[in-house]
């Protein structure tokens, strides 16, 4: 499909949104005290349903549903997006979800982020400013690519005629695959968002922030780990390093000579250190396999804080609150406690939000509740 064309599409399936708005203005009201966030991973389907309530939002329904390996693994055709659709369609009816409108955190290696500066200009010269700079610095072109941009709050070494801002760009394809998997599970996309956004909205909601904490947010997905900076109460530092969970998975099952399926259940149950390890321990000690990979993961987190720490004028980062699948990694956050020389926890994503026991799964949500970050950033 041409670029012409998509955006005819797209301008259409809008329109046939806000024509539905006008036309159902209980489901709209409806809507506005009942969100939907979603975020579709490479290797599952992570869904929160918040309503909002005197006292804040309240987590109603989460869902988390894998995707099959065969289609995690593919190129997405035609054939794959209607069978992600399928899971999506299964999980609404595990579930018994109603709601129809989605507000979706995407996720993909495609998608590129980077802090610029730029001279400070006014607030309808920026966004040409924000296009002229972004095709300097994306690595594909500007025609074929979706930019949006944060304007960012910081203690700069760049002077007050200077603006700073993250910009993040996403390919018109990549965002065309995922509004297909939506159109196929018949479901309504209101609102988009890049997975490192909605985690800040979750981390800062869950995790206020002072004058004087840098914070980092590191979310370990299963091809991306996105090492994120907030300081003041907003974000400072976005970045993404193609080194995660699947990386660990790919090198067990070189090690251990077996099939990744394998590989993925023992990284699982087992744990970074031997020491840790109790007598009814199950598997191999999985770390002298996967060292090498864990030691150059925080060597490149270690370059983003020394980068950040230069760039902002600032003091070293004060803590760390792993997110992701990949945060489930027993041991890892002692490890990097050890590496990055600052204390590491691992993070809560409804930590200050209310929980319907009633209507919630609190086993799955105490299993899978540090991947449901981005999901519920969307939600928020």
């Amino acid at each position: 499909m041409d670029t012409k064309s998509y955006w005819e599409k797209i301008d259409q399936k809008m329109d046939k949104v806000r024509f539905l708005d006008r036309l159902h203005p209980l489901e709209r009201l409806f809507e506005e005290k009942v969100k939907i966030g979603l975020d579709i991973g490479t290797y599952s389907i992570k869904m929160v349903q918040l309503k909002d309530t005197p006292k804040g939002p309240t987590l109603v329904k989460l869902g988390y549903k894998e995707i099959p390996k065969t289609l995690s693994e593919s190129k997405a055709s035609g054939t794959e997006q209607d069978s992600i659709a399928s899971v999506l369609r299964e999980l609404w009816q595990e579930q018994k979800i109603k709601g129809r409108r989605v507000r979706l955190a995407v996720s993909d290696s495609s998608i590129y982020s980077r802090d610029i500066s730029i001279p400070r200009v006014t607030e309808e010269e920026l966004v040409k400013a924000i296009k002229w700079q972004a095709e300097k610095y994306i690595p594909f072109s500007i025609d074929d690519a979706i930019v949006d941009f944060q304007t960012l709050r910081s203690d700069s070494k760049k002077g007050s005629d200077q603006m700073e801002i993250i910009v993040v760009a996403a390919k018109k394809e990549t965002v065309n695959k995922y509004l297909t998997v939506l159109k196929e599970a018949k479901l309504i996309p209101t609102n988009l968002d890049v997975c490192p956004f909605a985690v800040v909205k979750s981390f800062l909601k869950n995790y206020p922030v002072n004058k004087e904490e840098m914070v980092a947010v590191i979310d370990i997905g299963a091809k991306v780990t996105s090492v994120i900076i907030a300081k003041r109460g907003s974000l400072q530092f976005v970045r993404n390093i193609e080194l995660a969970g699947s990386n660990f998975t790919q090198v067990l099952a070189q090690g251990l000579n077996v099939e990744k399926i394998e590989a993925e259940k023992i990284k699982k149950r087992s744990s970074l250190y031997p020491l840790e390890m109790d007598e009814k321990k199950e598997g191999p000690n999985i770390f002298p396999i996967i060292e090498p990979l864990l030691v150059e993961l925080a060597q490149e987190i270690n370059r983003s804080f020394a980068y950040c720490e230069t760039e902002q004028l600032t003091q070293r980062i004060n803590k760390v609150i792993l997110y992701g699948g990949g945060a489930r990694l027993k041991g890892l956050d002692k490890f990097l406690k050890e590496k990055l020389r600052v204390p590491v926890e691992i993070g809560n994503p409804f930590k200050d939000i209310a929980i319907d026991r009633i209507e919630v799964d609190t086993p799955i949500l105490d299993e899978v509740s540090s991947s449901l970050m981005a999901a519920l950033g969307a939600a928020l």
